[in-house]
């Protein structure tokens, strides 16, 4: 499962002598402290994201290890010329002043990545350092995404459990395992938006109806609910057949409508208009056909009032 996440570049710093090491580990030719500039980013956390997922906390330290020495590029352009910085250092962060919004302790990937003081790379340390080129996207794989809920694979015939919705008071959330790779960390031209947090590989573009979309998926998650959704569009055209008919019923019961002039109206009416006539027949039908009480019929010679109630 490729994905996509969003992250934050932080502020620049000076180089050390230890991290200048590390740098000159990626270089072809010996780095000086004033060939290079440095600064930090926040790669992958451990809290749910947009996409109603998190890492664990085995993927993140999977991940500190596959993000080393990882280019960052810009706008997910995979081009030598786009290649912007190198990430020479990581490790995992455990923030215990901070939690998650399931309870857990905050923890994040720190990465430190450089770039070559250049002309050419001027304006993009001036970025950088003025907070303009912070929000970034980072680029892995996973192999695995459990059900917050059952531990089994989210969306899997084991699982039977939907993202996002609340089982017992616990939302079902998918959890990230087993890391297989990291690809690359991108500069974005602006943050990214709530639907763009997460981009997956399996969407596709060619489909011509919802359902063939789900079915070019192949993703079990999404054909579970597709399932479900449908049920539940069977089961509301059944009540509005149902409605429809009621509605013709009474019209022709209140002889105020034509039985097939109505039936080909209704066809056109949404449930809350099916609604408002129903309400209408309904106390026109009471009007001409008024209930009576279940010993007999109303006598006009009657001496008293409560006769018909009498056994």
């Amino acid at each position: 499962m490729r994905i996509s996440k969003e992250a934050v570049a932080m502020t620049g710093a000076e180089v050390t002598e230890k991290e200048l090491a590390k740098i000159n580990a990626f270089t072809g030719r010996e780095l000086s402290a004033d060939d290079v500039f440095v600064f930090s980013v926040k790669l992958c956390d451990n809290e749910i994201d947009r996409d109603g997922e998190c890492f664990s906390a085995e993927c993140l330290k999977t991940l500190a290890e596959l993000f080393m020495g990882k280019t960052g590029i810009s706008d997910h352009s995979w081009s030598s010329s786009r290649q912007v910085a190198r990430i020479f250092d990581t490790e995992v962060i455990e923030d215990y002043a901070k939690s998650t919004s399931y309870g857990d302790v905050y923890t994040y990937i720190k990465a430190r990545a450089y770039t070559l003081k250049t002309p050419a790379n001027e304006e993009f340390i001036a970025r950088i350092e003025g907070g303009i080129n912070k929000e970034v996207s980072v680029g892995c794989a996973v192999s695995q995404c459990y059900c917050s809920i059952c531990g089994n694979p989210l969306g899997d015939e084991s699982c039977g459990h939907i993202r996002g919705l609340t089982y017992a008071g616990r939302k079902c959330y998918g959890i990230l395992d087993g890391a297989t790779d990291a690809y690359e960390w991108s500069f974005v031209a602006v943050p990214a938006q709530r639907d763009a947090g997460v981009i997956k590989g399996f969407y596709n573009a060619d489909a011509a109806t919802l359902s063939e979309f789900v079915e070019k998926c192949g993703k079990a998650e999404f054909t579970r609910e597709f399932e479900l959704l449908t049920k539940q569009a069977e089961a509301g055209r059944r009540y509005l057949s149902a409605l429809k008919a009621d509605v013709v019923r009474l019209g022709a019961l209140t002889e105020l409508w034509d039985a097939e002039s109505l039936t080909e109206t209704v066809k056109h009416m949404d449930e809350s208009a099916l609604l408002s006539l129903k309400k209408s027949l309904d106390k026109k039908a009471d009007e001409i056909l008024p209930p009576v009480t279940q010993l007999g019929a109303y006598k006009k010679n009657k001496v008293k009032p409560d006769d018909d109630y009498m056994i």
